[in-house]
């Protein structure tokens, strides 16, 4: 009997968030662990004397006063400690409190109808024994939602108390009284706890909750700050822009409450509703095959109640809906904002990885890997370069960033060439230069048609540019996109799992040094044609997870069993995309692929071990093997089991 799987209709997260965040759940589980206390005290109590009357019935009047305190202590225990149990019973469909009601009232019926005619057993003590498992059961759920069930607690900010302007002075108050146009203040080392706009102030303030951010950002006066970020180094008094309750935070806390539930949920559910109805055909034949085929009334209520006590849909009702959603927990915490519910189960299924490259495998930017100098090249032309850069935000100018530290020139004006590069003009101790920076095209158009041909150390993994100063080229800039850290690692440890890996890019440069991980590449590919590969992979037999961030991976994005956006990635990528990185570490996609696998396998243990043991359970219980207090037993042993499998 599902003794921790009460109330299953309705749904974990639900049920977690009272668990975990109602005021007063500390008092209730504290009165939940008295009441239980004392159910078990009464119940053994009450099998003491049940045993001993069983045995060797008293005479008349004792007799009729031990029944009759019997069926008063038990009626009372109905009363008092039964009424959850009949609340949820008593819904438009069966549901787990239904193998309560006809156990307890099974019991406590035949033991009446004992106490009554003089004949049979009595068995009062099974009615106490099954108040105090499904009271123990709710403390084991509850304990075990508040724990895995409720991400939202890991939110920063999303319960806390925040000190609003009232006059001239600052009260503390909950974030829930809080108004668009109250006035709010966070001090050195608070959670923000409102979105709004800086009034007074300024401070650091880490992002990382929000954008991954590792780096914290000045704000000042003006600038928006969100709930869930901390003011590291300041006061700052805000502006807020909402209600206290209708944040970003609390936004993201209601999608991760309301996840819908993925196909293993459905499927358990599926399982439990056809469970309950069928625990009670099973009991109620039981009862007639031993009443009517066989003339043993005593033994046919004592099978019937055996096999409505072994039941144990807990799996069902709630362990499997825990690791599902443990899974997705692990995966939150990872950085993964979650757009499918079937994420795990799709990553658990995935066998070839194909990763989009610039912005996912290496960074949007291009970074200078080599400046080769010609013999004219002035030996301060760093120095210049890094200057120019510096001033100008054009993309050809950008990769010399890391250049040593800028010459000083002065009257430095800069005019974008389009589609080729920059000019620059500058003094420098008092004579005037031009510093121009062009690509291929931009060379030949001045006529240098050779110097383009010229060989130089470039790869498919690079590109070039030229540098001319006052009109004679002096240097050859070799660029390259910058790899991120880990990806070499990440390649090599996918692989190591056994994954087929790709990349598919519409540019045309891959690095060479990923020739040894890869199973296959594409280049120079459109976003249409992206998708069309997708699809043949999943057509062939392959199920594809792809991993992108530009708005021309929409189409693979699209078409993949399973998909995840970068940090920075378009919007109708991420929207498109079973799940979003709020980083750019690549490693967690290796975590989040062991965790699924992990996950997968415990669900398919979970239903297999939950479907073996009610059959075994009840058939032994229906063919007279079992005393229904061994089934309970039994049934709160396979409870507490599969939770902490979990």
């Amino acid at each position: 009997m599902g003794s921790c799987c009460q109330g299953s209709s309705r749904s974990a997260s639900t049920v977690a968030t009272k668990v975990g965040s109602v005021p007063g759940a500390s008092t209730d589980r504290s009165n939940g662990w008295f009441s239980f206390g004392l159910l078990t005290f009464l119940a053994g109590l009450a099998m003491t004397v049940t045993l001993a009357v069983n045995l060797e019935p008293p005479p008349e009047p004792t007799r009729t006063w031990i029944h009759g305190f019997l069926a008063l202590l038990v009626g009372t225990a109905l009363l008092v400690f039964g009424q959850a149990i009949y609340r949820g019973a008593f819904r438009r469909k069966i549901t787990l409190e239904s193998l309560f009601v006809v156990g307890t009232l099974g019991a406590y019926g035949a033991s009446l109808y004992s106490t009554v005619t003089g004949t049979g057993h009595i068995y009062y003590e099974v009615v106490l024994v099954l108040l105090a498992i499904y009271r123990l059961g709710q403390l084991l759920s509850g304990a075990q939602l508040a724990q895995s069930g409720d991400l939202s607690r890991e939110i920063p900010g999303l319960h806390s108390r925040v000190l609003t302007r009232v006059g001239d002075g600052w009260i503390e108050t909950e974030i829930s009284k809080i108004k668009a146009g109250d006035v709010v203040k966070a001090k050195a080392g608070d959670v923000i706890s409102v979105d709004g706009i800086i009034q007074r102030g300024l401070c650091y303030v880490e992002e990382l909750s929000h954008t991954g951010e590792p780096f914290p950002v000045p704000k000042s006066e003006g600038d928006i700050v969100k709930a869930g970020t901390i003011a590291l180094d300041g006061d700052i008094e805000i502006l807020s822009r909402v209600n206290g309750t209708e944040r970003e935070i609390d936004r993201l806390a209601e999608s991760l409450t309301n996840t819908s539930p993925s196909h293993v949920e459905e499927l358990a559910q599926r399982i439990l509703d056809w469970f309950v109805p069928t625990v009670i055909l099973v009991s109620i034949g039981t009862f007639l095959v031993w009443g009517v085929w066989f003339g043993e009334w005593d033994a046919a209520i004592f099978h019937s109640l055996a096999v409505a006590l072994v039941a144990c849909p807990c799996g069902l009702g709630l362990a499997i809906p825990l690791a599902a959603r443990r899974g997705r927990a692990r995966l939150y915490h990872m950085g993964f904002r979650l757009h499918d519910a079937n994420l795990v189960e799709r990553l658990a299924g995935v066998t070839t990885i194909v990763f989009d490259k610039t912005g996912t495998l290496t960074h949007s930017h291009i970074a200078l890997r080599e400046l080769q100098l010609e013999s004219n090249a002035p030996v301060n032309l760093s120095g210049f370069l890094s200057a120019v850069q510096r001033r100008s935000s054009h993309p050809v100018a950008r990769p010399f960033w890391n250049l040593d530290q800028d010459t000083q020139v002065e009257d430095l004006d800069i005019l974008p060439i389009p589609a080729r590069g920059i000019e620059a003009t500058f003094r420098f101790e008092q004579q005037r230069h031009s510093l121009v920076i062009v690509n291929d095209e931009g060379l030949r158009e001045r006529g240098l048609e050779k110097l383009v041909e010229d060989p130089c150390k470039c790869d498919r993994s690079s590109r070039r540019l030229h540098v001319l100063f006052d009109r004679e080229k002096v240097a050859t800039a070799l660029l390259e996109e910058e790899q991120r850290s880990m990806t070499d690692h990440v390649l090599s440890e996918l692989k190591a799992l056994g994954y087929s890996l790709g990349v598919i890019s519409g540019d045309v440069a891959i690095p060479q040094g990923w020739s040894s991980h890869l199973d296959f590449f594409a280049t120079g590919i459109s976003s249409q044609q992206k998708g069309a590969r997708i699809c043949q992979m999943e057509d062939s037999g392959s199920r594809v997870l792809f991993v992108g961030d530009g708005l021309n991976d929409a189409e693979a994005v699209k078409e993949a069993h399973a998909s995840i956006a970068m940090v920075d990635a378009s919007t109708v990528t991420q929207r498109l995309s079973s799940a979003s990185l709020v980083h750019s570490d690549l490693t967690v996609i290796l975590d989040a692929l062991k965790v699924a696998r992990e996950t997968g396998r415990r669900l398919q243990r979970l239903l297999y071990f939950v479907l073996l043991y009610n059959g075994a359970g009840m058939t032994l219980a229906a063919l007279g093997f079992l005393h229904p207090i061994a089934a309970a037993l039994l049934m709160l042993g396979s409870s507490i089991t599969v939770l902490r499998s979990v």
